[in-house]
This record gives C-alpha cells, structure tokens and sequence, in this order.
C-alpha cells in the first residue's frame, strides 16, 4: 500500500495521497481502529458511528461536485 496520510490538528485538516483504492482502503482501517477503539464491546453503537460518517462524508463530495459545476 502506497497511500500516505497529513493530519494537521491546528487547522483541523486530514489529507491524504495515494491511488483511489488504497486511500479507501487505508480510510475504512484507520475509521475501524478508532471506532473499535472507542466502543470496545459495541457493535451497534459502532455500526451508527459508521452510518453517521459515511452520510457526512458523501454530503461533503456532493457538495464540492456541486461547487465544481
């Protein structure tokens, strides 16, 4: 894997490189750990985390598809 992640705290900013399936790949790893992380024992309260992220992530690539047009 090739994918390389910037996290800078200050800004509150991530950024990170690399081909389309190992940043997705690398993501969905690094949300797991802290997700497991948080809630150890559980796998409900991890699976609504997960929901609520991957529904905040997609509004923000529609809007900037949108901002693009």
């Amino acid at each position: 894997m090739k994918a390389k992640l910037y996290i800078d705290s200050e800004d509150s900013t991530i950024k990170i490189e690399g081909g389309p399936s190992d940043v997705l790949y690398f993501l969905v790893c690094a949300i797991a750990q802290i997700l497991k992380s948080y809630f150890p024992h559980d796998l409900e309260r991890q699976m609504a985390w997960l929901s609520a992220l991957l529904y905040n992530v997609i509004c923000e690539l529609k809007k900037e598809d949108d901002d693009e047009d």
